[in-house]
């Protein structure tokens, strides 16, 4: 059974403050599961060595748009599933960039095919679609596409 974390409050404070206010209780709570994924939209790609160390069954680790994605492949490897969330905001704004999308989808499967990561794609944080829900439909589309032809 997964169990789950975030630290978005922290998420501009130092790894170290991270480990003393949140790691350290929240280890109690992520020991009850067999498995652990943590994170959710914040940075968490200057933290992973202590997040690492913090929770021995960590499987799962998010990385944010706000994340350096190539350098959380390279520290985590194909040792974790990276949940990438790409950015909504390109879905969102008054004229979605399906380009620049399509360009990020395809940038994080290259990574993860250099870094042997196992990937995740999780369009999420999602406040509006500008009351167009189609739009991530047709990124859902997008993205089955550029999965079955890459």
């Amino acid at each position: 059974m997964w169990g789950e974390n975030s630290d978005q409050i922290l998420t501009s404070v130092s790894p170290e403050m991270t480990e003393e206010f949140a790691f350290v209780y929240e280890k109690k709570w992520a020991d009850m599961f067999g498995l652990h994924s943590y994170g959710c939209c914040e940075r968490l790609d200057h933290k992973l060595g202590i997040l690492t160390k913090s929770f021995p069954n960590l499987r799962k680790v998010s990385c944010s748009p706000f994340s350096n994605l190539e350098f959380t492949m390279e520290q985590l490897g194909d040792r974790y599933i990276i949940s990438f969330k790409p950015n909504s905001n390109y879905l969102a704004g008054s004229t979605p960039d399906m380009e620049y999308l399509k360009r990020e989808i395809i940038c994080a499967l290259n990574l993860a095919r250099k870094y042997k990561a196992n990937l995740v794609l999780n369009m999420k944080t999602m406040i509006s679609l500008n009351g167009d829900p189609t739009r991530l439909w047709k990124w859902c589309d997008m993205a089955s596409d550029i999965l079955t032809n890459y």
